[in-house]
């Protein structure tokens, strides 16, 4: 009894086996195509959950940085050729003092980069001092770096001196004179703009005060510039001025800040 109920089952089977819908190997391949998709979308997935996690716990610093060392090292590099006049003066009194005291003008430019804080654009004429090259054209070369009208004349002077053997000290006293003077002038000429520009930002005021004052009244904005193409152009019309007279205004002021001083 129980081969034959043995053989039934089998016989089931076989039956079910042959029934079933079979699967082409087009199918097959299509399935597995799709999985491998599939794993690719997962392991890309997983990849940018990841580089977000990463992101967020990194700090702002971290994620700038890239762009940042680039204008941070650009920065540095022209505020090192930048002369400021604290700098100037520092290092034109103390080379006056050690030439005065009969130090030669090379030994005398190294004391002076040596002490106090360091220069940047001191730099230049140290490394040419130490190979023992003349220093005239190496000052003027620092002078069109920095722009700078003092340091053309000891430049200049100090090329004299290299060429005829003229006294350096009293041209480097007149140009640190000369640097102290025009800084003198430009804080009394930024001083006597400090009206102008006071005068220029309350009248650029005054508009915004009409609206407010409009706006108390019960007018708001939108009824006083919008509410009729006259309004409209007479706001565009204002700003216009208004903007254009505020560049007029600062370049006037810039122009006289720039401007020698006559004593």
């Amino acid at each position: 009894m129980v081969p034959v109920i043995g053989l039934v089952v089998a016989l089931l089977l076989v039956g079910a086996w042959c029934a079933w819908p079979g699967r082409s190997g087009d199918a097959v391949a299509v399935d597995l195509a799709g999985a491998a998709v599939r794993r690719r979308e997962e392991r890309v997935r997983a990849e940018a959950v990841g580089t977000v996690r990463e992101l967020s716990r990194a700090e702002p610093g971290d994620l700038l940085a890239p762009v940042l060392a680039p204008l941070r090292e650009r920065w540095q590099q022209w505020r090192g050729r930048s002369v400021s006049d604290e700098s100037l003066l520092r290092v034109l009194d103390g080379l006056a003092s050690a030439l005065r005291a009969g130090l030669p003008p090379h030994e005398a430019l190294v004391m002076v980069s040596a002490s106090g804080t360091p220069v940047p654009w001191v730099d230049p004429l140290v490394e040419a001092a130490g190979r023992g090259e003349h220093l005239g054209a190496v000052w003027a070369g620092v002078a069109r770096e920095g722009r700078n009208m003092a340091l053309h004349h000891v430049a200049s002077a100090w090329s004299l001196s290299e060429r005829a053997g003229a006294p350096l000290a009293p041209a480097v006293a007149t140009a640190a004179e000369v640097v102290r003077r025009g800084r003198e002038a430009r804080q009394q000429a930024r001083s006597a703009a400090s009206g102008a520009m006071a005068s220029m930002g309350m009248l650029s005021v005054l508009p915004v005060v009409g609206v407010a004052g409009a706006a108390s009244l019960g007018y708001s904005p939108q009824e006083l510039y919008l509410s009729s193409p006259l309004g409209g152009l007479s706001a565009a019309v204002g700003l216009v001025l208004l903007a254009g007279g505020w560049v007029v205004s600062r370049r006037l002021v810039a122009r006289a800040l720039r401007g020698r001083v006559i004593r």
